[in-house]
């Protein structure tokens, strides 16, 4: 069993990721967020697997959330689900250690 987090303001695409997953049988979205500090604080105490990560949030945004996952005791992979498709960005959250990205909006099949 895979565990996932989703970490997005956008509720939109979460209910669409977490219906796309429903018929997923070794997949369980195990929580949602939609700041960096309230999914820092769940992943400290539970094992994740992935994360599938906005770089939009409000207040600390995904490159911080990036940065402070390195330093959990077992840090999830990371997919990065943004609209934020600049070379830039890419490769920034590339460098910082995401696995992968997918441009939104959101489609579950894509993942």
């Amino acid at each position: 069993m895979y565990n996932i987090v989703l970490l997005d303001s956008d509720k939109k695409c979460k209910e669409i990721v977490k219906k796309d997953f429903e018929t997923v049988t070794d997949i369980s979205i195990v929580a949602d967020f939609e700041t960096s500090p309230k999914a820092i604080e769940y992943l400290k105490d539970n094992k994740v697997d992935l994360v599938l990560l906005d770089l939009i949030l409000p207040g600390e945004d995904g490159f911080i959330f990036l940065e402070k996952i390195k330093q959990l005791d077992n840090v999830p992979k990371t997919i990065v689900m943004s609209s934020l498709s600049l070379d830039g960005f890419v490769q920034k959250a590339i460098s910082m250690g995401t696995s992968n990205l997918i441009l939104k909006p959101c489609n579950g099949s894509v993942l």
